[in-house]
């Protein structure tokens, strides 16, 4: 086995110092449950924005949020987790440009298990 093959190539890891900002988008008829994440890889020159939607209720994203916004906060030592959460509306997401770079619903079962 070669030392830079990859079995995951489409898989990337994601530290907290990779992650910008995360973005809180409110509820529409599209788009129930979702948020952003604005990621800097330092191999890219551009901000990607990786989008997720929650299947489940609203709390659990908002523990989710909570949690990010906290870790990067320790991670970066700043004063608040608050600086770090946008809330947008999700209307913003039809006039991105599509890269392939958002994933779809994740299970809320290993979300709650993955911040327990």
């Amino acid at each position: 086995m070669k030392d830079s093959y990859k079995p995951y190539r489409h898989l990337e890891f994601l530290t907290y110092s990779n992650i910008r900002s995360v973005i809180d988008f409110t509820d529409s008829e599209d788009v129930v449950n979702g948020f952003g994440l604005l990621v800097h890889w330092s191999d890219d020159p551009q901000e990607r924005l990786l989008t997720f939607k929650i299947n489940g209720d609203s709390s659990i994203k908002t523990e989710l949020i909570n949690k990010i916004s906290q870790m990067m906060c320790t991670s970066n030592c700043a004063p608040s987790p608050d600086m770090f959460v946008w809330k947008t509306s999700s209307d913003i997401l039809h006039s991105m440009p599509k890269t392939g770079g958002s994933i779809g619903p994740i299970d809320t079962g290993t979300i709650k298990r993955a911040f327990t």
